[in-house]
């Protein structure tokens, strides 16, 4: 937050006591006003120590919801990975048993790969050869110490990162510490985030490098940093987005032009180059290694068609055929679609209408309940791009995971431009509306399971209007 350094100055946006000074009345020696418990109440919130002690209790919530064995097809791929560079020197699975039990690989030269892009893995290679040559672990005979280790690591970590990077970037635009720890753990409690936080998937990995790459990229825009390291965090944050998770390149592009429209950022653009070139360099050193090219194997669909191959013919999920307007439609108001799942999202469409019609300037703090415009562009951009994507290339929801699983990079950033309105709402009406938009999100985040239809599928399936896959 930008402050003045005055005793007793009210930051922007904060909220604010009494008559509007920001400083409660004093009272008289002896007595205790009516406002001091409130008082006591915003020091807490105010205090920096109130951040970790929300991560803390994310995390509580998280770790035990962590299954202790390898769940489904997804994360087997990629810990077969994991397995063969460690215990075999090679990216090649066909040679581990746990590989038998994952439909996601292909064949190259007449070895199994992992469809998986290979930076994720190959970091948890990294961590799991410490466990392996350091403690002893491993996955046939420790498999209920390795596996949540690894989540823990390459999962849960990042989705703390996330909300602590997140917390931050809505304090210094204006957000009130109230409504900005509030806003953070609703984030973290109620959306696509939690879920993702507990399992081995590249989707949290993927959201926390973007949303990074958003917070370098406005820090810059905005005037508040000026240091050429700042565009290399982006570049590195970036790339590393689109090494997890490939179709992350949508908002990654949309967020390059944002910064590189500011002709002040144009002298960074060799550092912005540089952060990048780390993780791409290594994705093609790792791409070439295991196929003898640099294209990754989701755009060698030759690859994916061999004999046993259980691309030949899908099932269940995979082998939906709806047309394409009404698959896009349930991608966002299905039986586990975006706003389904998660209604307060729906706070964002007149929250980007209001940072694109009077948003702040592009080094303003967001105030009067929106972002900025540019900002709200580059979100709009990149979210049409990768909607856009996944209507016309993928079928089936994002699979047996919870919800729309390949959105989940947007949401954070969604959040964040949806920040300034959220902290605006203040009539009882308006926080009744947001309760109710707030509690659905909350409940099938903490109570849903990965692999079994969401409790709306269930309702629909209930009065004969839904049939899931077998």
């Amino acid at each position: 937050m930008l402050q003045t350094g005055e005793p007793g100055t009210v930051q922007a946006g904060d909220e604010v006591d009494g008559e509007g000074t920001g400083v409660a009345p004093a009272a008289p020696d002896g007595q205790v006003d009516a406002g001091s418990r409130d008082g006591r109440w915003q020091r807490a919130i105010r205090s920096r120590w109130a951040i970790w002690v929300l991560l803390y209790g994310v995390a509580l919530l998280a770790l035990p919801r962590i299954r202790c064995q390898v769940v489904g097809a997804n994360d087997s791929s990629r810990y077969s990975t994991m397995i063969a560079l460690v215990e075999q020197g090679t990216p090649y699975i066909d040679g581990v048993d746990l590989a038998k039990r994952t439909m996601d690989k292909v064949r190259v030269n007449g070895r199994d790969l992992s469809t998986k892009p290979p930076v994720l893995s190959t970091i948890g290679a990294g961590i799991y050869y410490v466990l392996y040559k350091g403690f002893g672990l491993t996955f046939k005979k420790n498999e209920a110490v390795v596996v949540p280790i690894l989540v823990a690591l390459l999962c849960t970590l990042p989705l703390l990162v996330l909300l602590w990077a997140f917390h931050g970037l809505i304090r210094r635009e204006s957000i009130g510490p109230r409504s900005a720890l509030g806003i953070t753990a609703l984030l973290g409690l109620s959306t696509l985030c939690f879920p993702f936080g507990t399992i081995l998937v590249n989707h949290l990995p993927s959201t926390t490098a973007l949303f990074g790459m958003f917070v370098f990229a406005r820090e810059l825009r905005s005037g508040r940093q000026d240091s050429p390291w700042y565009a290399f965090g982006a570049g590195l944050s970036g790339c590393l987005a689109v090494t997890f998770e490939l179709t992350a390149v949508f908002p990654v592009v949309a967020l390059g032009v944002y910064l590189l429209w500011d002709r002040r950022q144009w002298r960074h653009a060799g550092m912005l180059l540089l952060g990048a070139a780390g993780p791409a360099a290594l994705h093609l050193a790792l791409t070439w290694w295991s196929t003898g090219g640099v294209l990754p194997v989701q755009l060698r669909k030759s690859l994916w068609h061999f004999e046993g191959s259980y691309w030949n013919q899908p099932k269940s999920w995979d082998a939906l055929d709806q047309p394409k307007w009404q698959y896009g439609l349930f991608c966002f108001f299905g039986g586990r679609g975006l706003f389904t799942l998660t209604p307060v999202l729906l706070l964002a469409l007149p929250a980007l209408w209001r940072g694109l019609r009077r948003g702040a300037g592009a080094t303003d703090q967001w105030t009067d309940g929106a972002p900025g415009r540019a900002e709200t562009v580059a979100v709009v951009a990149g979210f049409v791009g990768l909607a856009t994507f996944i209507i016309l290339r993928t079928n089936n929801y994002g699979g047996g995971h919870y919800g729309m699983r390949w959105f989940l990079m947007m949401v954070p950033l969604l959040f964040a431009l949806t920040a300034p309105l959220l902290a605006w709402i203040r009539s009882r009406l308006g926080l009744v509306g947001l309760a109710l938009l707030v509690l659905p999100g909350l409940y099938t985040a903490q109570i849903y399971w990965f692999g079994k239809p969401t409790v709306y599928e269930l309702l629909l399936m209930r009065h004969g209007l839904l049939g899931l896959p077998p």
